[in-house]
């Protein structure tokens, strides 16, 4: 039987300190700050930005839908990306449940960014007008 040719890296490779001041905390695989400073990386707060909207939308507060946010511009780009698309493979595109992915369409039609249009196979969503971003 041979052996696969498999490079082991010892768990103290790529540890270092976390990039916050005083924070006693290491990294690993060359991240710049530990477990609890996660949140200071941009990509990180975007996520975190992005599931307070849909936790919003989701909810009650359907006048706080920015049609300019982070959930709206997701929406926006996937209708760029795979063109005229039904609501669930829409849903499914942008992770967001249909209802809460309706409420977001409406904000979105209201500000004339999509068109939502009867087709054979059921409604299709669309862009209405070139994106200015």
């Amino acid at each position: 039987m041979r052996r696969a040719n498999v490079a082991v890296r010892s768990p103290e490779a790529h540890v270092r300190a976390c990039l916050v001041r005083d924070c006693p905390g290491a990294t690993s695989e060359g991240k710049p700050y530990c477990l609890e400073h996660l949140g200071l990386l941009p990509y990180v707060g975007r996520l975190a930005r992005r599931e307070r909207e849909a936790r919003e939308a989701a909810g009650r507060n359907r006048r706080r839908i920015d049609p300019r946010g982070i959930v709206a511009r997701d929406i926006l780009d996937e209708l760029e990306v795979h063109g005229d698309v039904t609501p669930r493979r829409l849903a499914q595109g942008v992770a967001l449940n249909r209802r809460t992915l309706g409420r977001f369409l409406v904000a979105l039609e209201k500000a004339g960014l999509v068109s939502l249009r009867a087709a054979r196979g059921g409604p299709l969503v669309g862009l209405r007008a070139a994106r200015v971003t």
